[in-house]
């Protein structure tokens, strides 16, 4: 007597099967040693081993979840992108109702448990999905690319101008970033980009020159923004970019090392809250140029990974969230370590899985999350039945 076959799930990919199930490794192991070189930056900034217990615990859970999500279908989240869209705008504008001014800001909103986050972090992913969703809509592909063009832009303008009103700098930094990405994959002529350089130029002279007139609080902002170009003249307001810079440039190529009586004298103690975003300033001043090189080499073997596999995505979706991602990316880690040597103005820019934070180290996690989820469905992973 013979049973009937029954159907049964089998996982079929274009490749043979690994212990890796398909993620692409490399992110996340990149994405643990960065967690770990925050870890002891935290440790050693602050001496408190609670603090790294509870940086650990979100650090750990961004890991999670960058692992989970890689393993989803990316494909079903391009129909919710629209609700994604309203839900981040109305988290953007809840801290300007609602949140308490913080070193000058409205930009955090309070969670229960005594958490709190910022709205722009999600907003950047859902910009990046909403982006991919509108951009490689067949309604879109058949237009011209100015329309197209027009689509991104209206699409970006409103978390702009809410982060803006935070006033939030570093936020309207990364979007910036992420935008150029987005239009690059979408393929824009050059009369578009020196458009969107002439939009760039006139937002600058907007920040610069007429909001400190008719806002006087954006007067103090503008000035912190340009302390940078003339650090040594410019007081109070450039004392974390001269400290930074200090401290980067007294470590040499090796460091002052993890000595006691060395660290006790060390730079980085004279920064407020230098784990946050001016870890990388630690990480000159303990390990000197050596330390700073690995690290950057780091976030450039992952960037590298991140844009090879947006250019081998099987959908124009897939790439402009791919290039959207590695644009969050890029100004994070360029912008950041900018502002610590002093080629960029300090605007409050995490550094990705280094600089202490929680909600920071779970957006992170997803966002290289969506990046695994694009890789694995190149790769072929599916769910089908044998019959």
């Amino acid at each position: 007597m013979t049973r009937s076959a029954v159907p049964q799930p089998a996982l079929t990919r274009s490749a043979h099967p690994s212990p890796s199930f398909g993620l692409q490794v490399s992110l996340v192991i990149l994405a643990s040693i960065l967690d770990c070189v925050g870890l002891l930056v935290l440790y050693l900034v602050t001496n408190t081993l609670s603090a790294v217990v509870r940086q650990g615990l979100f650090d750990l859970l961004g890991l999670l979840l960058l692992i989970a999500i890689g393993f989803l279908p990316v494909d079903k989240l391009f129909p919710l992108a629209r609700w994604f869209y309203f839900a981040g705008l109305v988290m953007m504008l809840a801290p300007l109702l609602f949140g308490q001014r913080i070193n000058g800001a409205r930009s955090w909103i309070t969670l229960p448990g005594g958490l709190s986050l910022q709205p722009i972090e999600p907003m950047k992913t859902i910009l990046a999905i909403c982006a991919a969703t509108l951009l490689a809509s067949p309604r879109l592909r058949t237009v011209s690319p100015w329309q197209r063009f027009g689509a991104a832009l209206a699409l970006t303008v409103p978390p702009v101008l809410l982060v803006a009103a935070q006033p939030e700098f570093g936020g309207v930094f990364v979007l910036a970033v992420e935008l150029i990405f987005v239009l690059f994959v979408a393929d824009l002529r050059p009369l578009q980009w020196l458009t969107l350089a002439f939009i760039a130029a006139l937002a600058i002279f907007a920040l610069l020159v007429l909001l400190p007139h008719w806002i006087p609080h954006y007067a103090y902002l503008t000035d912190r923004l340009t302390a940078f170009l003339h650090p040594n003249t410019a007081g109070d307001t450039a004392y974390q970019s001269r400290v930074a810079e200090q401290s980067i440039g007294s470590g040499g190529l090796l460091g002052i090392g993890l000595n006691r009586v060395q660290m006790q004298l060390a730079a980085f103690h004279q920064l407020p809250e230098a784990q946050n975003d001016f870890a990388f300033a630690v990480v000159g001043n303990l390990f000197g140029f050596v330390g700073c090189a690995l690290v950057i080499l780091c976030y450039l073997a992952m960037l590298m990974r991140m844009v090879q596999i947006g250019r081998r995505s099987t959908t124009q979706e897939e790439a402009i969230l791919s290039a959207g991602l590695t644009g969050i990316f890029v100004a994070h880690v360029f912008g950041n370590i900018g502002m610590n040597v002093g080629l960029l103005p300090v605007m409050g820019i995490p550094l990705p899985f280094i600089s202490s934070g929680g909600s920071a180290a779970l957006f992170f996690g997803a966002d290289l999350g969506l990046i695994e989820a694009i890789y694995r469905k190149r790769r072929g992973l599916s769910f089908t039945h044998k019959r």
